[in-house]
């Protein structure tokens, strides 16, 4: 299954499968994405970043 994904500059990526891991360069973004639960998916975030992977 593929899976479409268009971004705000309406290009097209297809992905075979639904992302796996995530690398953060927004450190708002990150305290979101540990918010919603997903730290597990996190392999890479900015120096600025609160939250440490560990």
């Amino acid at each position: 299954m593929f899976i479409s994904i268009t971004d705000q500059c309406y290009r097209t990526v297809d992905l075979p499968q639904r992302p796996l891991r995530i690398v953060s360069l927004v450190p708002s973004q990150t305290e979101l994405l540990v918010e919603l639960g997903l730290e597990e998916h996190l392999v890479g975030i900015t120096r600025f970043c609160e939250y440490q992977l560990g």
